[in-house]
């Protein structure tokens, strides 16, 4: 048996009600099917703040209150905001696993680059060629990222292993 009913209320939370909220200004903290309210503002900024990633208590983001691209993070256990400080001038692509950071670096060309956030110690992962590399992913051990050594385009995908 077909349930239309199911096909409107996800048509509604996740279609109708952002486009009533974004163009309306209406708060949409309650959605249709009657759930008490959808979150908290984690960032109060008025810059713009933008791919956001969690691990645990901790939630990452890159941040624009500086005019770069910065790396944020948010422990929601303690209710405290900190710059991630990775000393570069443009930060974009950010992944997290545990207290690993990998990120993409503007240095005339995008390198990957890791970084520990309990003990702040960073290094770079892809070696700095001339070409992109860049959109960085962690899962345990192993960093993958899209290389573009081939020619614009052409990406491969590469593997490392922090072991």
């Amino acid at each position: 048996m077909k349930r239309p009913y199911l096909f409107v209320s996800v048509f509604l939370c996740s279609v109708l009600l952002p486009f009533i909220t974004l163009f309306c200004g209406i708060p949409c903290c309650r959605s249709v099917l009657g759930q008490e309210p959808c979150g908290k503002a984690v960032t109060t900024n008025p810059a713009f703040q933008y791919y956001p990633q969690i691990w645990g208590t901790n939630i990452l983001w890159l941040d624009r209150r500086s005019g770069n691209s910065n790396m944020f993070i948010y422990n929601f256990a303690k209710g405290k905001e900190v710059r991630v400080p990775p000393g570069h001038e443009e930060v974009n692509s950010i992944n997290i696993y545990k207290d690993n950071v990998v990120y993409q670096v503007w240095g005339g060309n995008w390198d990957v680059w890791l970084l520990n956030i309990k003990s702040g110690n960073k290094r770079q992962i892809s070696a700095n060629h001339s070409w992109h590399e860049m959109l960085p992913r962690i899962w345990g051990d192993s960093v993958v990222w899209e290389d573009w050594r081939n020619g614009y385009g052409l990406g491969d995908i590469y593997l490392y292993n922090l072991k």
